[in-house]
């Protein structure tokens, strides 16, 4: 059980790849269409994309305060090294911050597959998504646990001394998910616009693991450790593996769990400038639909229930202990409450959109995401404020996110999209840059998309001018058609 806690930790802690969740380089775009959905689900009705489809989205973002390479960044870390870290008796080339922070870590994956967006109309717009996605989150930790788990041993500093663990969670899950989003244009005036929209998902549980902390307290004498008072804490994993051996091939034996979710989102938009200001950009063939819009959403609300192979423990009881080893969860849990199955809350959070068009093709946005508080087991979202300035035209995209992350580490990201294609990181200096290494950020996203096609004039021929028409008169259309060029390609 120790190996298991043990991995668990320095899974998040360690490892250098994982999987980006905001996107923040093409979030806000007007031509984003499907990977907007995840911050907000009204931005469906979207009167510049007629569909999106999906071919495939990935993204990667993993963030630490514990552990860091020095002097590196990603493409550097790839390469064969010949150095190590005298900090670590294993000879590992990462160190650790030795403060009296308390130690986080936050791990997101999305695998984004066949997903679509459709507007039926100018007021109606529906979408489909498939995902695999995988989250992870550490908060809390206490330096002396951190480096006991770390190393495996105790901390010479603390015998002889009785310290108290106060709250903590460490949470990961990995889950599937297939989607549907349906938006509506609720209010369409003049001078302003309201839309919202909305996103359910079955979830299909694959793997998750948990141990909440409500407070323990740990005295140190020598080889002897005792647990004093009472502890409190749940602990809950799936045993991934016990039916994959039976037959591998078998995507059944990986379903451990389901479950369900959902995200709610409303857009105000307003075009008080609309004629006046933006005339002058149609000429120019530039479609603007609004001055400047805000959003608000709530995001991944919903859990899955584990039901197979689940393990749940509850210790809450005095322990004593003899002595420190590779057993010493085992110990402690061997007298504790057992149950077959266990629930897992999505990465829940509150998020605030604002966009400002201020000139021809140069918009900012802005963005909050603020995690919702779980007492009991579920992924902790993380906290940021970014601020985004982007050219953007219907074939060609840059974006400069400036992220606050967690309220703490300012970073800088960039995203370019050719057509349909995108790529970018919210975390450019870990790729480009050098310094101490805590994480990265990366995404790219691959595409078709169909806008609306707008009407021309022609030049009348002999034939035309005969039956009666007259010259530069537009072309019309009883239905909105849409332009098939394969953007990205």
């Amino acid at each position: 059980m120790r190996v298991f806690l043990t991995t668990f930790l320095l899974l998040i802690l360690s490892t250098n790849y994982a999987f980006s969740q905001e996107m923040l380089g093409i979030s806000h775009s007007n031509y984003g269409g499907t990977n907007n959905l995840a911050l907000n689900p009204s931005t469906i009705v979207n009167p510049y994309l007629k569909w999106d489809v999906n071919i495939l989205t990935v993204g990667l973002h993993i963030d630490n305060n514990y552990l860091y390479v020095p002097n590196s960044n990603v493409i550097r870390l790839m390469k064969p090294r010949e150095d190590t870290n005298t900090d670590n008796p294993n000879g590992n080339f990462y160190q650790r911050f030795l403060n009296n922070r308390h130690k986080q870590g936050y791990l997101n994956l999305i695998v984004k597959g066949p997903s679509f967006m459709y507007n039926l109309d100018k007021k109606n717009a529906i979408g489909f998504h498939t995902a695999f996605r995988t989250g992870a989150s550490i908060r809390g930790i206490r330096p002396e646990l951190a480096n006991m788990i770390y190393t495996g041993t105790l901390d010479v500093n603390l015998t002889e001394q009785e310290i108290y663990l106060p709250k903590f969670r460490v949470n990961a899950m990995s889950w599937g998910e297939i989607g549907f989003t349906y938006g509506r244009l609720l209010v369409d005036e003049d001078l302003y616009a309201v839309k919202i929209g909305g996103t359910v998902k079955y979830l299909q549980g694959f793997a998750g693991g948990y141990l909440i902390n409500r407070g323990t307290g740990i005295g140190f004498n020598d080889s002897l450790l005792v647990v004093n008072g009472e502890v409190d804490a749940d602990m809950g994993y799936t045993d991934v593996w016990s039916n994959v051996g039976n037959n591998a091939a078998s995507i059944n034996n990986y379903m451990n769990g389901k479950g369900a979710g959902m995200d709610i989102g409303i857009t105000y938009e307003s075009k008080k400038l609309l004629r006046s200001r933006y005339s002058d950009l149609a000429k120019k063939g530039r479609d603007v639909q609004y001055e400047w819009k805000v959003g608000a959403s709530l995001l991944d609300v919903g859990m899955v229930r584990f039901n197979k192979n689940a393990y749940r423990y509850t210790m809450d009881q005095n322990y004593t202990i003899d002595t420190y080893s590779e057993d010493l969860v085992d110990e402690i849990i061997a007298d504790t409450v057992q149950a077959s199955r266990f629930n897992m809350g999505l990465p829940t959070a509150l998020s605030l959109q604002g966009d400002y068009h201020f000139s021809d093709f140069i918009f900012v946005s802005a963005t909050w995401v603020q995690r919702i508080p779980k007492r009991n087991a579920g992924i902790d979202r993380s906290n940021l404020l970014a601020v985004t300035p982007r050219f953007e035209t219907r074939y060609f995209e840059l974006a400069f996110p400036v992220v606050l992350y967690e309220y703490r580490y300012p970073r800088l990201g960039t995203a370019v999209r050719f057509g349909s294609f995108v790529i970018g990181s919210d975390k450019i200096g870990s790729i480009l840059g050098r310094g101490n290494l805590t994480g990265t950020d990366i995404y790219f996203s691959l595409k078709l998309s169909g806008d609306y096609f707008k009407k021309k004039r022609v030049k009348p021929t002999k034939t035309k001018e005969a039956n009666g028409q007259k010259p530069g008169k537009l072309l019309k259309s009883g239905k909105s058609k849409t332009n098939f060029s394969c953007f990205g390609f």
